[in-house]
């Protein structure tokens, strides 16, 4: 957050109950924003020693200081690039109500006060009910460790993937009981042997881009697995074709090596150094199933298989070796531009990876 401070209400204290009224009307109007109160009084007294027993205390109003909150734009933001990934922000906060109020639906981490829960309010409440209406909360008031701990393990139970920040050594169980724990790199040696993630700074827009991070990585990772099998697979069919059918060999020893090592290796490079792009952050994996499914590897075999007997087409019919080099770059760039779309090479829009194109 950036704190900027504010002079509100500079009045005096006075018998007169409009002056007391504007004084309660000021506070209360500031206490619905992001502000922290304080007053500023003044005493007199007539002795010259503060120990004097006789000496009259009597203070004076002098008026409020109220220290406002802004957040910053990129935590708005991060909370937004979460929304969109499909990861739902939640906030235990232990700041003033309206102050968290304000600050959460700024961020747009709740939509409404409806949203919003206070420990006595759980506390006071029947507990299937809190149970039932637990997920439809996401700021969560003065609550304590174990509290907390509790509406993670809820979260959990309704099958997702729990992911907390802690700074403080009392939070070690919450750590534990959550999958995937994040610590500020200021905090204390046990916690960072206990985290699984290290953030170096603060702020919920380091977690959004660790995420993104880690999404591109997965992607640069699948797209190359995926792109060298079906490489080999083109120039494997296309030479068993040629054998078949007692054609000259589609592919040269010279052109397999050339091909096969020099192309392969330029556009799996450029796969490898994707650029990273803010739209991955609302993607699923290359591979989103914790095991690989039988549909993972239609698309690659078909355009592996299919790939070869259009490379086989081509060197027999043109009977030309520049023009199958040719064709198998072209067959090896576009499964290249169709890695990671939906939907094979016609309808993806991976146009933002300028060193493929460059290869």
């Amino acid at each position: 957050m950036r704190w900027q401070d504010c002079w509100v209400l500079p009045c005096f204290c006075s018998e007169n109950q409009t002056t007391t009224e504007a004084i309660l009307s000021a506070a209360e109007d500031a206490a619905r924003t992001n502000s922290f109160l304080l007053a500023v009084a003044c005493g007199e007294s007539e002795s010259n020693n503060l120990r004097d027993i006789e000496a009259e205390h009597k203070l004076i109003f002098k008026g409020f200081i109220s220290f406002s909150s802004s957040l910053d734009p990129g935590v708005a933001e991060s909370v937004y690039r979460c929304d969109g990934a499909g990861i739902e922000t939640i906030l235990n906060s232990n700041d003033a109500y309206y102050t968290a109020l304000n600050s959460a639906k700024s961020a747009g981490i709740i939509k409404d006060e409806s949203q919003i829960i206070t420990a006595e309010q759980i506390r006071k409440c029947d507990r299937g009910l809190f149970i039932a209406n637990a997920p439809y909360y996401n700021l969560f008031l003065n609550i304590d460790d174990s509290e907390w701990l509790d509406i993670i393990n809820l979260r959990r139970m309704g099958n997702r993937v729990t992911t907390v920040t802690a700074e403080r050594i009392n939070e070690l169980e919450i750590m534990n009981e959550s999958d995937v724990a994040i610590v500020p790199e200021s905090s204390s040696d046990t916690l960072k042997q206990t985290a699984d993630a290290l953030m170096l700074g603060t702020g919920i827009n380091l977690i959004a881009d660790g995420i993104l991070n880690a999404k591109t990585i997965c992607r640069r990772i699948g797209s190359v697995v995926t792109y060298l099998p079906v490489a080999i697979i083109i120039m494997l069919i296309a030479s068993v074709f040629s054998a078949c059918y007692n054609q000259i060999p589609a592919l040269r020893t010279q052109d397999v090596l050339f091909g096969g090592i020099l192309f392969n290796l330029a556009f799996a490079c450029s796969l490898a150094f994707e650029p990273r792009n803010a739209k991955n952050i609302r993607d699923c994996f290359p591979f989103a199933n914790k095991q690989p499914s039988l549909n993972d590897f239609i698309y690659p075999l078909m355009y592996g298989v299919g790939g070869g007997i259009v490379l086989f087409i081509v060197s027999a019919a043109t009977l030309s070796y520049t023009c199958t080099m040719i064709s198998l770059s072209l067959l090896l760039f576009l499964y290249a531009c169709s890695l990671g779309g939906k939907g094979g090479v016609f309808v993806t829009k991976r146009f933002g990876n300028r060193i493929l194109y460059l290869c």
